[in-house]
């Protein structure tokens, strides 16, 4: 009975004190800080459980696309995952209710840490469309990972594209010489068919070719050149081909072992340090296979399946290149590959080294399979310099739009991929 006194008495000296304004103001509440940005590495997003093949599926079909990524470190936690419909300009246009079915975002919530690995990480997966996610309208989409709950916190964007399989696509392509000596360039011509209730607004029709990577299209073409309608021709006249990525590089890390491109291996690092051999402008040890056309095949081959790649090592790869002049020069040198898009990334570029009179650069890449080229960029090329020909593979995706003056937006009604070899 003491005890309950007791209490009743604090409780009204606590409300005295609030009514005249002498409680404690130096008692705060501790402020919870917010989640650090997570390092995230080795975004992957590909079509139907297959890694190198670009993210296109068909609307209401059973095909699936699957992303996959890693944060650097054991601190896991759950994310969200927000969708967007864009225009063939990218211009967000819809409201979500209009091309999604049911939900426009998920959570992130199939994640488990690297086993047995000297860098630590955790591995994200997820697949869609699934019983949340579902989409009513075809077009090209952006999928963006966040913060759980929070779309302003946006952690990374890719673009993906769903289709509706409505025309006949048929794209041929050609290597003819363009007006430098040695240089090869591609030229594509696309035809196509339209369906009875689309043919009659052709000029509504945009149609754009990628080489490898989805990230940017090459060209996108709104006349067509020769209309023989029903059939219809789109690609540019012949002095206006494309000069393709011919030298593209091969790098296979699946096997941590001397020899191919890896010169040299310290496993008393961490993560393990691996030395590339020296490169030139003409030297590519993988010229005839291997090749990824911008989707890396991430995975170590010493890996039984059941572990699913879990023991896959981070290692701090070391890339080489020596000029032909064996010199600086007077212009800057980028690392491009599938692990950065393709891009002028600032942090890839290369740095001359006086002692080893080569170009070197670090990157911390996951064990698979890459692509990559050493970008020199001359704002003067030098015109008798001959073409460097690693590759003598294409993969050109054209993508069919459509504008649904109904919808205000840019439905994709077909697609098409040719490899040339």
């Amino acid at each position: 009975m003491k005890y309950f006194a007791f209490f009743w008495s604090l409780l009204f000296l606590s409300g005295c004190a609030r009514m005249m304004g002498i409680e404690d103001t130096e008692t705060v509440l501790p402020k919870t800080s917010p989640p650090s940005t997570p390092a995230i590495a080795s975004i992957q997003l590909f079509a139907n459980a297959n890694q190198t093949q670009p993210p296109i599926i068909r609307i209401n079909s059973d095909e699936t696309l699957d992303l996959h990524f890693d944060v650097m470190s054991f601190e896991a936690r759950p994310f969200s995952i927000y969708f967007f419909h864009e225009d063939v300009t990218g211009k967000r246009l819809l409201q979500p209710i209009e091309y999604m079915k049911l939900a426009r975002q998920d959570d992130l919530l199939t994640y488990w840490p690297s086993s047995h690995t000297q860098q630590p990480y955790t591995h994200y997966h997820y697949r869609f469309p699934n019983h949340k996610i579902q989409f009513r309208v075809s077009g090209r989409y952006v999928l963006a990972v966040t913060e759980q709950g929070n779309p302003a916190q946006v952690l990374f964007e890719r673009t993906f594209f769903v289709h509706e399989n409505q025309t006949n696509i048929a794209t041929n392509g050609k290597l003819i010489l363009g007006d430098q000596v040695g240089r090869y360039y591609f030229w594509p011509e696309t035809t196509l068919e339209l369906p009875e209730n689309l043919a009659a607004n052709i000029h509504q029709l945009t149609v754009c070719g990628y080489e490898n990577d989805l990230g940017q299209p090459t060209v996108c073409d709104r006349d067509p050149r020769l209309n023989l309608f029903p059939r219809l021709t789109y690609g540019p006249l012949r002095q206006d081909a494309y000069q393709v990525m011919w030298d593209r590089r091969v790098l296979d890390l699946r096997t941590l072992q001397n020899g191919g491109k890896i010169e040299q291996i310290n496993r008393s690092l961490t993560p393990f340090g691996v030395k590339l051999i020296e490169e030139n402008e003409e030297q590519d040890l993988y010229s005839a296979e291997h090749r990824t056309y911008g989707y890396p095949m991430i995975g170590s081959s010493e890996v039984p399946r059941d572990t699913k790649n879990l023991q896959s090592e981070y290692v701090e790869v070391t890339f080489r290149f020596v000029p032909a002049a064996k010199t600086a020069l007077p212009f800057p040198v980028f690392l491009q590959g599938d692990f950065n898009q393709w891009k002028k990334n600032p942090a890839h570029k290369m740095a001359w080294s006086a002692e080893e009179n080569a170009y070197k650069v670090s990157l911390r890449l996951k064990q698979g399979l890459y692509e990559y080229r050493y970008f020199l960029d001359n704002p003067n090329p030098d015109r008798r310099n001959l073409a460097t020909w690693f590759n003598r593979s294409i993969r050109w995706q054209t993508l069919v739009f459509y504008r649904d003056t109904y919808l205000g937006t840019d439905r994709l009604i077909g697609t098409e991929q040719r490899i040339w070899n």
